[in-house]
């Protein structure tokens, strides 16, 4: 009785202060929680810090994070979610390759591993943590080495985090604009950061983002 219990047991990994929290995942998670206890389950949300991978693992048989956007808030913090997420999955929680998954793409790098083995993606250029205006430079050419000469927004870069959540720290930097380069620079003394053509067509039409 006790197993198809904790078979029933839905655990959500979410943040522990709700400051952090993003309004609109709370929503979806909220009807989502609502739909899962019509159906009999047991939901509960708890802080993906407070305590070790084998404490949570006897809770629930499925393990979803949610929102847990605080992983990416240090080194530290992200070593220790994906280690969490990764000895869920050897403990045999599930979705195993969900969860695995997730730990392989909190750093953005994966968009560059992905490219490496033919799958269409977004170019990429990863600046390291440190990185100088040369390294910068030449991300930039080897960016624009796949575009062509004529294409809006040739000049233009979004930058980001490798490991960001919510949208924090995505910028615009121009080639030529007073002060862009020294702006990136300073940003890749914080970690790693991504490099990416920006479109100029998402200033008419927007952005769709999943």
């Amino acid at each position: 009785r006790a197993r198809r219990w904790q078979a029933r047991r839905v655990l959500i990994l979410a943040d522990g202060d709700p400051v952090d929290s993003i309004p609109a995942a709370e929503k979806e998670v909220a009807a989502l929680t609502e739909a899962w206890r019509s159906l009999g389950l047991f939901v509960e949300r708890v802080d993906w810090q407070s305590g070790p991978a084998s404490a949570l693992l006897h809770r629930a048989r499925a393990v979803l994070p949610l929102l847990a956007w605080t992983y990416s808030e240090t080194p530290a913090h992200t070593a220790n979610f994906c280690e969490l997420l990764r000895s869920l999955a050897d403990g045999g929680a599930g979705p195993r390759l969900d969860l695995r998954a997730t730990a392989w793409h909190a750093h953005k790098k994966y968009l560059l591993e992905m490219a490496a083995r033919g799958l269409g993606t977004v170019p990429t250029a990863l600046l390291a943590k440190g990185a100088a205006g040369a390294e910068l430079r030449s991300a930039v050419r080897r960016l624009d080495a796949g575009r062509s000469a004529g294409e809006e927004g040739r000049r233009s870069y979004v930058f980001k985090p490798a490991v960001g959540s919510g949208g924090e720290g995505v910028d615009l930097y121009t080639l030529g604009e007073e002060g862009g380069e020294a702006a990136v620079l300073s940003r890749a003394r914080e970690g790693d950061l991504l490099l990416q053509p920006f479109l100029g067509g998402v200033r008419r039409h927007g952005e769709l983002c999943f």
